[in-house]
């Protein structure tokens, strides 16, 4: 039986293993259209069980075949070829780049002064790690939904196109200052804080009230009630912490 020492190339014709083996049927270009490989088994980084590197090839990918012992009933792929129809997905050497079939894209761009990294689906949502600016930025299709973390300031930035919605059972917002709107000046109000002075200033006026009391036909006029009686409203009426425009 002939030997088939060293590598040769080879067409993947199925990735249909009937044995769920990820096994690949080839067909070699110095051999008929009709002849076809055993299947082949792929070389493939931490290959174990149901565990490993997974990135099958398409059909009619060009791949590099070596055989065991010489022996060309035992095929086995060491990996896949670009070539002068099919050619890699990044032109520029300094980057490293993971781009499926699909369009989802896995790009690691070390060029100096614009090294990030850049997960994207083929519908344009992104997660970018930015070195340069020293942002994470995670954005929708289109970039007009997005959250940023500003790493160095501590700033995080949260931009909807049409509206923002938190659900929980609790929010608590831990801060020093809340503004509400670019031009917030005015304190808000505490609403059970204004409700208690409401309540005093009701009772203090309700009591100084002479309801059915008359002198002869005339109503008796109520006396203007005693200093101190009405409270005057208090800092602690408002927030220190809270404005809104």
């Amino acid at each position: 039986m002939r030997r088939f020492d060293g590598v040769v190339t080879g067409i993947v014709k199925s990735l249909e293993d009937p044995e769920g083996q990820g096994r690949i049927e080839l067909q070699f270009p110095w051999l008929s259209e009709a002849q076809r490989s055993a299947w082949a088994p792929v070389a493939s980084p931490l290959a174990g069980k149901q565990r490993g590197l997974f990135f099958m090839p398409e059909l009619e990918d060009e791949v590099l075949v070596a055989f065991e012992h010489g022996d060309f009933a035992h095929p086995y792929i060491l990996g896949f070829l670009w070539n002068g129809v099919d050619k890699p997905p990044e032109g520029t050497n300094q980057n490293r780049v993971i781009l499926t079939p699909g369009g989802h894209t896995l790009r690691f761009e070390d060029r100096a002064g614009e090294r990030k990294i850049i997960i994207q689906s083929a519908g344009g949502s992104k997660v970018e790690l930015n070195d340069q600016d020293h942002s994470v930025t995670v954005s929708g299709e289109g970039g007009a939904n997005k959250v940023t973390i500003q790493t160095l300031s501590g700033t995080v930035t949260i931009q909807a196109a049409a509206q923002i919605a938190v659900q929980a059972p609790s929010i608590a917002v831990t801060a020093p200052l809340v503004t509400l709107g670019s031009a917030a000046a005015h304190p808000m109000v505490f609403g059970d804080q204004l409700l208690a002075y409401l309540g005093q200033l009701a009772a203090a006026v309700q009591a100084h009230m002479h309801p059915g009391e008359t002198v002869g036909v005339t109503p008796v006029t109520p006396a203007a009630p005693p200093p101190g009686t009405i409270p005057m409203p208090t800092p602690a009426l408002v927030s220190t912490q809270v404005r809104t425009g």
